[in-house]
């Protein structure tokens, strides 16, 4: 029996984002941000539609409930259908190169468009500002910026290092915390505070992950979320660091 996907991909190259839909967050390409990012926003009741070039994966997402449009990130056809000039947020999620070549295309179309975008390489974010990004989000030079100094600083906090509309991308080592031999499946952050994990920092590098992930004792786990839930997440950890001082023996002078 054939798969449902064959008979999915031509409907979502045509789809386009209904006549009455404003407000919106369009989220182009498929880098480690785009799937948890539309799951935070699904949790928040926002209001998405996600890019994916590829029929057939566009079409899997489809069937996972996922508001998918299956067309080219480089053509401005795409964002017509998209409705870019009704849109709150578009956030790029590609390579550098598509990222430019998508903001200049949405920018040619839409001149009041308000544009985020995804760095990796060392001049990106220059570029990106000069193709029309109002918003560039370097998260994995930041992310290695603030490995050392937060290490080394102690103690366990998040930090925030990114924002898309109303929810921050936050870092949290583990360091300090009960969380290392643990997967992200038994952490249950979703399920207590409310917050999506979207990476891991493992040696300096940046990483997708599934839920079976472990984490060690260095590594740094990014989330998504609203201010509130990474607030509940920072007072865990104060409480969590209050206890473990208190239960540790004084010491002899």
């Amino acid at each position: 029996m054939p798969s449902s996907r064959f008979f999915y991909a031509p409907w979502l190259a045509s789809r386009t984002v209904p006549g009455n839909v404003t407000g919106h967050i369009v989220i182009a390409g498929h880098g480690d941000l785009a799937r948890p990012l539309a799951e935070a926003l699904e949790l928040h009741r926002l209001s998405h539609f996600l890019v994916e070039p590829d029929p057939g994966r566009a079409a899997q997402l489809e069937e996972e409930g996922v508001p998918v449009v299956a067309r080219p990130l480089d053509e401005p056809d795409t964002y017509r259908a998209l409705r870019i000039d009704q849109a709150a947020l578009i956030v790029l999620d590609g390579t550098d190169a598509e990222n430019t070549m998508s903001a200049l295309q949405i920018r040619a179309l839409s001149p009041n468009a308000h544009i985020a975008a995804v760095a990796s390489g060392e001049h990106a974010e220059d570029i990106l500002r000069l193709a029309g990004v109002q918003r560039v989000l370097p998260l994995k030079r930041q992310l290695g910026q603030h490995l050392a100094a937060r290490l080394n600083a102690g103690h366990a906090q998040t930090h925030v290092i990114g924002k898309i509309r109303d929810l921050l991308i936050a870092e949290l080592p583990v360091h300090m915390t009960p969380w290392a031999g643990q997967t992200i499946r038994q952490l249950e952050l979703r399920e207590r505070y409310g917050v999506n994990v979207i990476g891991v920092l493992e040696q300096a590098r940046f990483s997708p992950l599934t839920p079976d992930t472990t984490l060690g004792p260095q590594s740094v786990p990014v989330v998504i979320g609203s201010a509130a839930q990474i607030r509940a997440l920072d007072e865990f950890l104060v409480i969590y660091l209050s206890l473990i001082h208190i239960s540790e023996p004084t010491r002899p002078y």
